[in-house]
């Protein structure tokens, strides 16, 4: 034993151990004193009750190295994480005598199978299994920092991750079934951590009843006979082989002064099957020379660990041993590691999970990713796997950025091959390596896994491995199961199977398309339009007779992963699909799971027809007729962000930090920003064309998702005609100075602002942009307006109205937010969470909360006056607009979007107070269902909150507002929808209105543009021109704006005020009207078109006599007009 420094050990951290020895050399030694108590940390195991345990507990193990009894009161054991300060404080009380064990049990895991021997102390520390620090301490205070020097008695780090050890580093890195463990019996302690331990696998416990083993008092020396074991680069192991392959390690023994006759071999425990024995000894020639054998582990020795020690023995009776840690690799079935599924089963746990094994299969498939991460998809031959199908009989294998795979130092394809495997489809490979599972995906990785053998190459993959038809069942929860049984396994999709959804494209070029098979009775439906998955609750739902019920679990998705792996191009991206195309190739691909979808990888680029039926020309939306009536549209834009860097936001252009406030966070990369300014002018050409030729040119659209940027103003050599050549030059910005310095504001939007000259450019209306810019959220989104300018007029705010006035009516009980007190128009309202509602935010999931208001982009009221046609002149609706985009995930965030719903319906309580025959539309993205569907079906469970439905737009349905979306499903069912998710067509977008408003809707449409189009991949143009600009379809509602006697009448007070038109005239035409609507009232339609008539004979008589002006006769006219009957 070395002498210590006079009471503690000398602990070094990694980045000083190297200077603390050089300033060592530089120091005189110390005269020697007498030791501190002789005691030392033995064995260190931290894996208990992992897998692959042999022991239930964690332990550490103490050993009286002295000579002298030692008493432990008042001592303690202490353990921190690799790199942590905290530590756990373990008492100790007790003696001991030279060379006896002392046994410290710390906690238990969940598996392991054999208790350990009666521990002499217990604590509760989970240790780690592969790196912390242990150290044994005389008091019981904890140590403090990551590297407490000087007040250790006995110090270990173990696992390269450990911060502080004794000596040069750290003793090795143990796993589940290793231990760490003083050599020499634990004699041997030079204060250098790794010069004194070793590894023990299975460990070996000891307390204070096993019998004492005590040192002399000094180094060991030199044994009589030293004996030379085998060694690994498995961690923890001397030998590492794999079951059904033997293994032969040589054994070398020498003594000093003395033969070698003999070695033999003791294993612990013995095998059940096959034998591990020494073979082939040659004696030592003489006197110090060198004797052989063979450690040889036959080919049917049981899977497991065990440990072999090797006795030598020499003339005279000298003895000497040498221990060697022998792993035999278990050899399973793919279908093992992957789990049977049982049916009913929700728990997917791989029940092998961390634990090491080998597995024989194919390489069916190799894979990439957009990031440029590769892997591949394994599949046992079809004549070898376990035959149960309830277990899938492929894996996958994730190998970052190789392309090849470290072959094992100990097996076959080191010298197949060398030390580096490339990765070859038709090889079969036995792999050895830890279960994993990554976001429930049971896997190998790459990082800890290696080749053992080649057993094949060139393998036809179709005619070697089991390629079914992919065929999931209409249950959901059954389908999930069925894609469990194939997951890693090659299925095939089969020609004819019909695209449900327009293909997605994330992070640029990782895409999916959702798809159903061809002989589906959904894909057989007589209407074309019908052919498509709906939510369980649609009328053209699989089972519409029965509401919630199956899920449509007959949906599947493909992935691009493998179409990347074949080309090896990472940006290669799936074919763009669009909703009805048909698939007329068959394509296989590999099962993997992925955000929760189970994802074919198709091999190969997709086949498709694209001559099915024109999703646009599915009920598309009529132009609404200018003389009688009027249209409102509400279109979510999805990130419409410009190519500009605002100085006022930290997250909307590639190299910004973030935006940070409240505790919230929007970190990079922004992928919801242009990659170039021709990106965005695209968008906004194409956006453009949607609005004038699909939607007709509403009258007013609420816009959600725009950029909340205001730091451009019209150019002032912007025109129509000019526009096209100023691009992005159209708008003159300032780019330098953030806030209220910004000398570039105008109050708009500035991406909405470029769509609306966009329009003006194409031959379009002229449209301005209205909007509050507080109802902007973190990121930098936020609702807005279009409205055309010939037709609409936006109304100064009354600091007296009960909304858009200095004190809003809204009847909430959270405290309003300050700028709710502003007079203005459009509006931003917002309020505090309800203490009660607050308190309950929490998590993710149904209790989130996006801050702690009601919402995180606040609700935007603005009033407008739609003339009927020339401003001032003719009849007018007046109109009050509430914009929203909810929090989005309609299972999440459940209770604020419940209070988003009540505030809403609060707000048009408000103005029906003031003004009961108000016309209201409450409009937008609420990013929930409507009624009857639900994200929770009843009786579901809503964690933290109840049971389902959550009903999250009762207090809306509970208002006087009616949900327009009846009326669409009754008139148009199979475009009853404006978002596609997994495949399935819902709807999130809305549009309610008021009992005055609701009676002259003439109908309402949902424009097929979107949703079932191929969205954009980077590096590549737009697959259908203008369509798939968004991922939203826009709803849009038809009113009617045929004049009437009252609206007649109140433009002849609107004319009398603004002096257009005379008393005596007025008085005159209002007799008139009278007469007439007294006639049309008793049926006498007749006789009251002649009154009409004579009433604007009577006005072209007054304006010759300058009693009138001529416009406002002859807009008075035109809506007399159409008093008449028709």
């Amino acid at each position: 034993m070395s002498t210590r420094l006079a009471t503690a050990r000398v602990l070094l951290a990694p980045a000083s151990a190297a200077a603390l020895l050089l300033s060592l050399v530089a120091v005189p030694p110390a005269a020697a004193q007498e030791s501190p108590p002789a005691v030392v940390v033995s064995q260190v195991y931290g894996g208990g009750g992992n897998s692959g345990a042999l022991y239930t507990h964690d332990f550490v193990e103490l050993f009286h190295s002295g000579s002298l009894p030692v008493s432990l009161d008042g001592w303690s054991v202490q353990y921190a994480s690799a790199a942590g300060s905290t530590w756990l404080v373990t008492p100790l009380s007790g003696s001991l005598a030279p060379g006896q064990h002392f046994l410290v049990r710390q906690a238990a895991g969940a598996g392991g199978s054999q208790p350990l021997p009666e521990p002499d102390a217990t604590g509760s520390t989970a240790m780690a299994a592969g790196s912390g620090k242990v150290a044994l301490v005389a008091t019981t205070t904890p140590l403090t920092g990551t590297c407490p020097a000087g007040a250790a008695v006995d110090f270990v780090g173990y696992g390269s991750g450990a911060s502080c050890f004794e000596g040069s580093g750290p003793a090795p890195t143990l796993s589940n079934p290793v231990a760490a463990v003083r050599l020499d019996g634990g004699c041997r302690d030079t204060d250098d951590n790794p010069a004194d331990f070793g590894t023990a696998n299975p460990p070996t416990p000891r307390n204070t009843a096993t019998p004492a083993t005590p040192c002399d008092g000094g180094d060991p020396g030199e044994p009589p006979v030293t004996v030379t074991c085998p060694t690994s680069p498995v961690p923890g192991f001397d030998v590492s082989t794999t079951e059904t392959y033997p293994a032969h390690r040589d054994l070398t023994a020498t003594a000093a002064g003395a033969t070698v006759t003999g070695l033999a071999v003791a294993v612990n425990p013995v095998p059940a099957e096959g034998t591990i024995a020494v073979i082939d000894v040659v004696p030592a020639p003489g006197p110090g020379g060198t004797a052989t054998g063979t450690l040889a582990i036959s080919d049917d020795v049981t899977a497991g660990s065990y440990q072999a020690t090797v006795t030598a023995t020499a003339t005279g009776g000298e003895e000497g041993t040498c221990t060697a840690a022998i792993e035999v690799l278990p050899l399973v079935p793919v279908g093992a590691a992957q789990g049977a599924i049982a049916d009913g089963q929700t728990d997917f746990t791989s029940p092998l999970l961390g634990q090491r094994v080998a597995v024989r299969a194919v390489v069916t498939q190799l894979t990439r990713e957009g990031n440029g991460n590769r892997g591949f998809f394994l599949q046992e031959r079809a004549d070898r796997t376990d035959g149960d199908p309830r277990s899938s009989d492929g894996s996958f294998v994730f190998n970052g950025d190789f392309t090849t795979l470290r072959t094992e130092a100990e097996g076959p394809a080191r010298e197949q091959v060398g030390n580096d495997w490339p990765v070859t489809v038709g090889d079969e490979i036995v792999l050895r390596g830890q279960v994993g599972q990554f976001f429930g995906m049971t896997q190998f990785s790459g990082s800890s896994s290696f080749v053992w053998e080649v057993t094949d190459t060139g393998l036809d993959i179709e005619d070697t491995v089991a390629v079914a038809e992919i065929d999931p069942p209409d249950d959901a929860g059954d389908s999930l199961r069925y894609h469990r049984r194939q997951l890693g396994m090659q299925l095939a999709v089969p020609a004819g199977s019909l695209v449900v959804g327009g293909r997605d494209v994330f992070a640029g070029t990782d895409a999916e398309v959702w798809a159903i098979r061809g002989d589906h009775p959904v894909a057989t439906r007589p209407d074309p339009y019908a052919r498509r998955v709906f939510r369980d609750v649609h009328p053209l739902d699989n089972q519409p007779q029965t509401g919630f019920d199956d899920g449509n679990g007959y949906r599947f998705v493909l992935g691009s992963f493998g179409v990347k792996g074949t080309t090896g191009d990472p940006d290669a991206v799936l074919a763009p699909a669009k909703t009805f195309d048909t698939i007329t190739a068959t394509n296989r691909g590999g099962v993997y799971l992925s955000f929760g979808k189970y994802t074919v990888n198709v091999v190969d680029q997709l086949a498709l027809d694209t001559g099915g039926p024109d999703p646009a020309g599915n009920a598309p939306v009529p132009a609404a007729d200018r003389e009688r009536e009027l249209s409102i549209a509400t279109y979510n834009v999805e990130n419409l962000y410009d190519f500009r860097d605002s100085p006022s936001s930290g997250c909307d252009f590639a190299g910004n930090p973030g935006c940070f406030a409240d505790g919230e966070s929007v970190t990079p990369p922004f992928d919801f920003v242009p990659g170039s300014d021709a990106e965005h002018q695209a968008r906004l050409q194409r956006m453009a064309q949607q609005i004038r030729l699909d939607l007709h040119s509403p009258d007013i659209l609420l816009a959600q998702e725009t950029e909340a940027q205001d730091v451009c103003r019209v150019s002032p050599q912007w025109t129509p005609e000019t526009g096209p050549g100023l691009g992005a030059d159209r708008l003159d910005c300032d780019l330098t100075n953030p806030g209220a310095g910004n000398t570039g504001t105008d109050g708009r939007p500035d991406s909405l602002h470029e769509l609306a000259l966009v329009i003006a450019e194409q031959g379009g209306p002229a449209y301005d942009v209205a909007a509050d810019l507080d109802s902007g959220d973190l990121r930098g989104i936020t609702t807005g307006y279009l409205y055309r300018t010939d037709r609409v007029v936006l109304p100064a705010a009354d600091p007296a109205h009960p909304v858009l006035g200095s004190d809003p009516q809204v009847d909430y009980p959270g405290t309003p937010l300050p700028f709710n007190a502003d007079v203005s128009n459009p509006k931003s309202l917002n309020a505090a969470l309800p203490d009660d509602v607050a308190e309950t935010c929490a998590g993710s999931g149904p209790t989130a909360c996006d801050g702690l208001n009601v919402f995180s982009r606040p609700a935007q009221v603005a009033q407008f006056r739609v003339w009927r046609a020339g401003i001032g002149t003719s009849t007018w609706t007046d109109l009050y607009l509430v914009d929203n985009h909810l929090s989005s995930g309609p299972d999440n965030r459940v209770r604020q979007r419940t209070e988003q719903a009540v505030y809403n319906a609060r707000i048009a309580d408000a103005l029906l107070a003031a003004e009961p025959d108000a016309r209201i539309l409450v409009g937008g993205d609420l990013n929930v269902f409507p009624r009857p569907d639900d994200p929770y079906p009843p009786g579901t469970p809503i964690p933290g909150i109840g049971v389902g439905p959550s009903d999250q737009l009762r207090q809306l349905y509970e208002s006087p507002l009616t949900n327009l979306h009846d009326a669409l499903l009754a008139g148009a069912p199979a475009a009853t929808y404006s978002f596609g998710f997994q495949g399935q067509a819902q709807t999130l977008d809305h549009l309610w209105t008021s009992p005055s408003l609701r009676a002259v809707v003439v109908d309402v449409h949902s424009a097929k543009i979107n949703v079932d189009w191929p969205a954009d991949a980077a590096g590549q143009p737009p697959g259908y021109g203008r369509f798939g600009v968004s991922d939203h379809d826009p709803q849009v509602v038809r009113l009617a704006a045929t004049p009437t006697f009252p609206a007649v009448r109140a433009l002849i007070d609107h004319l009398l005020a603004t002096g257009d038109l005379s008393t005596p005239a007025a008085r005159t035409v209002l007799a008139l009207l009278a007469t007439a609507e007294r006639l049309q009232d008793r049926g006498l339609t007749t006789p009251a078109d002649t009154v009409l008539a004579a009433a604007v004979v009577a006005l072209q008589a007054f304006a010759r006599f300058g009693l009138v002006t001529p416009e406002a006769a002859a807009g008075l006219s035109a809506e007399i007009g159409l008093l008449r009957s028709r």
